[in-house]
């Protein structure tokens, strides 16, 4: 920001009226992504300070918020999401729960095939011990060689600019998810979808019906 801004502060005059546009661009998409990263670093810095919460939490309810939180990407996309109910409900942290949902939901819209609208499913399974909720994509994949490091921070799987982002949002959901004493992990080959998979202490309801959310 600092070396566009001093070359239009001392070149201007000399500069055609695109190439002064250009430079403002630059300046803007600059600032745009320190907006970014310092909001991103806050949101994982607030994971460990976090209260621990008794509260009874549907999963269901926290996914219409993440779906309301995305309404203008979904409606943008023509994403299809699709949520199998019954969903648990847990007692935890609910915005810890938004955090992570609404953050895997965000990226399971955002990295999609080319000229193909997303579609997401997400649904339950169970373990002996945990509940399984799923959030499946069919978008770009992920190379298994990142597989674990995207939980990292600053490290993505994609190189893809029109997609760019910190490398910071699935190390919010990594933090949120432990600070719930779950975990995560991530199913998924390029070209086939990601399968992002949180595994929660929770119960399921024993009703079974499959409704589609948006």
């Amino acid at each position: 920001i600092t070396s566009y801004a001093e070359i239009l502060s001392t070149s201007a005059n000399e500069m055609s009226d695109e190439q002064r546009v250009m430079f403002a661009q630059k300046i803007f998409r600059a600032s745009k992504m320190m907006d970014t990263l310092i909001k991103d670093v806050l949101k994982l810095s607030e994971m460990s300070m976090a209260a621990h919460s008794d509260e009874p939490v549907a999963i269901e309810d926290v996914l219409q918020e993440c779906l309301s939180m995305l309404d203008s990407d979904i409606e943008r996309t023509s994403a299809q999401i699709e949520i199998q109910t019954p969903l648990p409900t847990i007692k935890a942290n609910r915005t810890l729960l938004v955090q992570i949902f609404s953050n895997l939901l965000g990226n399971a819209i955002k990295f999609t095939r080319k000229d193909e609208p997303p579609k997401v499913n997400i649904f339950v399974g169970k373990t002996a011990d945990l509940c399984e909720i799923h959030v499946k994509d069919c978008g770009i994949g992920i190379p298994e060689r990142y597989h674990q490091s995207i939980f990292k921070m600053f490290e993505r799987a994609s190189t893809n600019t029109d997609t760019a982002g910190t490398g910071i949002g699935l190390a919010v959901v990594k933090r949120a998810v432990e600070r719930l004493g779950g975990n995560i992990f991530v199913q998924s080959k390029v070209g086939e979808g990601s399968d992002f998979i949180v595994q929660l202490h929770c119960e399921i309801p024993q009703a079974e019906e499959i409704s589609v959310a948006h």
